[in-house]
């Protein structure tokens, strides 16, 4: 009996023992070279000057998407209109699959549209974030309707 009880004590040091190592060692930290099921990487949502936006307005397939909170009566040729509260993905079933949108907020530092662009792009759409928004558009002297 009295042994039983010794080398359950031993065992009992050496779980401590092992937890400690493995705990001032780092061993428990997520390792990064891991991906774990379920924690998808975001993919960055890739950005479009008004210069380049400009020389591609009017093409098939391309299509600007004014995203602001409160917008003005001018807009970007040729825009969608897409409330930044509103969930993308209810709204996109009728959008071509294979088009480039082209999101626009206000502009630097009161951008509503970079976390609608995300959710496009982890809906998989072709989604950009225009560079400055709808005022480096119009400082760009772009057109406007």
């Amino acid at each position: 009996m009295q042994r039983m009880c010794v080398l359950l004590l031993l065992a009992g040091f050496v779980l401590v023992f092992a937890f400690s190592v493995r705990a001032q060692t780092g061993a428990n930290a997520p390792n990064p070279d891991v991906e774990i099921a379920g924690e998808e990487e975001e993919i960055e949502v890739p950005r479009i000057t008004a210069l380049d936006l400009a020389g591609q307005l009017g093409v098939p397939g391309v299509r600007p998407v004014d995203v602001r909170q409160l917008p003005t009566g001018d807009k970007i040729p040729g825009s969608l209109r897409l409330h930044p509260g509103v969930d993308p993905a209810r709204l996109i079933t009728g959008w071509d699959q294979s088009a480039m949108y082209v999101l626009y907020g206000v502009g630097p530092g009161e951008d509503d549209s970079e976390p609608v662009a995300q959710k496009l792009v982890d809906l998989g759409i072709d989604a950009r974030l225009l560079k400055d928004g709808f005022a480096g558009w119009t400082q760009a002297g772009m057109p406007v309707q």
